[in-house]
């Protein structure tokens, strides 16, 4: 298991209707079997560094249980963790 990426790496995924259905990570690209969880978290939206994500627990179709996350305020999604 990764742990969080302070940074985590920006990457392309591919959705429809704004659920992800496949990501390219390490040049590879990777389809999503299956979503697990999905939740969102928006904190400090009164500070200047407001925090507005959807997260999503998926499963690809290379046993990789991955936690991506689209942040709503740059349009930018981001894989955070690796359960391999």
């Amino acid at each position: 298991m990764s742990p969080f990426w302070a940074d985590p790496p920006a990457l392309p995924v591919h959705t429809q209707d704004g659920r992800p259905m496949g990501f390219t990570w390490q040049g590879v690209p990777r389809r999503i079997a299956r979503i697990g969880q999905h939740w969102r978290v928006h904190t400090a939206w009164w500070e200047a560094r407001e925090v507005w994500r959807d997260y999503w627990q998926v499963a690809t179709d290379d046993a990789y249980l991955c936690v991506l996350y689209h942040d709503l305020l740059t349009g930018r999604w981001h894989l955070e963790r690796v359960l391999e």
